[in-house]
């Protein structure tokens, strides 16, 4: 008869392992989720480009502001290659105007950008195939923001110029005077 021996759990460094990862995993799930808030509460106000208030939730965007809301197709009223406008682009260039989109930063910075591009959508890349120089449109600001919340959407609020911009990433049809940076929520519409 065959005695059993004991034998040492062999399992126990791979167990402990699966463990730490798991932990590992749910910490950078809350971080996200903490970005993710922060995003959510965030409302800018640019006044002479320097930031007034940051992080309180901002009122829903409502059209009686007064200010135009424009969608991408409206932008489209701008002819890229002839320099065109349409009568509504005529009408509120150099105005203040309210727009949903997504940031690209223009920059290889880590933490923080004060040059980027705002886009349709968040697939939306400068790299080739960039979208049609008519929607995007190229701000710059004296005051850095965080990169963090660059995968979320806003509504930016400023004047509008139609005026070309050219760089290293491209030709961009608007230029954007940042005013204001309203964090997006999903019922919002346009």
């Amino acid at each position: 008869m065959r005695k059993k021996s004991k034998k040492t759990n062999g399992n126990r460094p791979i167990l402990l392992g699966a463990l730490l990862l798991v932990a590992l995993l749910a910490f950078g799930y809350s971080k996200k989720f903490r970005e993710i808030e922060v995003a959510q509460r965030t409302n800018i106000t640019f006044e002479e480009d320097k930031v007034e208030a940051v992080g309180s939730p901002a009122p829903e965007p409502r059209r009686s502001d007064g200010i135009p809301r424009l969608s991408w197709k409206d932008l489209e009223g701008l002819d890229h290659l002839t320099g065109k406008m349409s009568r509504q682009i005529q009408e509120l260039n150099n105005h203040t105007v309210k727009i949903p989109g997504y940031i690209v930063p223009l920059t290889d910075e880590l933490e923080s950008f004060n040059e980027f591009l705002i886009v349709p959508d968040q697939q939306a890349c400068i790299h080739f195939p960039a979208p049609p120089p008519n929607q995007m449109l190229y701000v710059k600001t004296k005051k850095n923001l965080p990169i963090n919340i660059t995968f979320y959407p806003f509504w930016f609020q400023g004047k509008l110029e139609a005026v070309s911009t050219v760089s290293e990433f491209g030709k961009v049809s608007y230029k954007l005077t940042l005013q204001r940076l309203e964090a997006y929520k999903a019922n919002d519409a346009l």
